[in-house]
C-alpha cells in the first residue's frame, strides 16, 4: 500500500515555483485567474470571491483541491449559510 509516487515534469515544477510578487499564488495561476503577478497585494484582496468572503489566496488554495472537494460532496446537498 502506501501513497502513490507523484511525478511532475520540469515545466510543471517551474510553473508552480515561479511567484514573482511573493503573494503565495504562482504566476501561472495569477494569469489564469486574471490577477497581476507583479502586485503582492492582490493575494490578500477578495476580488475572485463573488461574496467577498475569501481572499484570492484562499480561492487559489481551494482551486488546488477542487476535485477532492467535489468528490466529498457528491450525492449530497448544499445548504447556504446566512
Amino acid at each position: 500500500g502506501g501513497w502513490p509516487e507523484l511525478t511532475a515534469t520540469d515545466e510543471q515544477i517551474a510553473r508552480a515555483a515561479t511567484d514573482t510578487d511573493g503573494d503565495g499564488i504562482p504566476d501561472y495561476y495569477e494569469e489564469l485567474f486574471g490577477l497581476d503577478k507583479n502586485d503582492v497585494a492582490d493575494g490578500n484582496r477578495k476580488t475572485l470571491d463573488p461574496q467577498g468572503l475569501y481572499t484570492n489566496l484562499e480561492v487559489y488554495l481551494h482551486y488546488l483541491v477542487r476535485d477532492i472537494t467535489e468528490a466529498q460532496v457528491a450525492g449530497g446537498t448544499y445548504k447556504a449559510l446566512n
